[in-house]
């Protein structure tokens, strides 16, 4: 299971995300509905193992930091080890941030 925990700026009406593996988007979600500010963890379960990406876009290209709040985002892998971190960002991305995630079969050593 991979988990997004991002905190938004003052318009997470602007923001959208995707997850995709071999070419195929697997799950995807937005700032719509989220007040302004707020964090929100996002969980998807359709990500096996092996190369993944995620693509967070900012309509607005300011990303989710600094100019309208301080935003920023980070991915984990959740497992009964303890989370590890994939990926993160300080939010200063403009319209498009892309990361690689490597998502392990073995859940002890993500």
């Amino acid at each position: 299971r991979v988990r997004l925990d991002i905190k938004f700026d003052n318009y997470p009406d602007e923001v959208s995300w995707y997850f995709q593996q071999n070419g195929t988007v697997l799950d995807s979600g937005s700032g719509k509905h989220v007040p302004p500010g707020n964090t929100l963890s996002w969980l998807t379960t359709n990500i096996s193992s092996g190369e993944a990406s995620f693509q967070i876009n900012d309509s607005g290209s300011d990303g989710v930091c600094c100019g309208h709040g301080f935003g920023k985002y980070t991915l984990f892998s959740e497992n009964p080890y303890g989370d590890v971190e994939l990926a993160s960002s300080n939010g200063k991305f403009g319209a498009i941030e892309i990361k690689s995630l490597m998502i392990s079969a073995n859940p002890a050593t993500v």
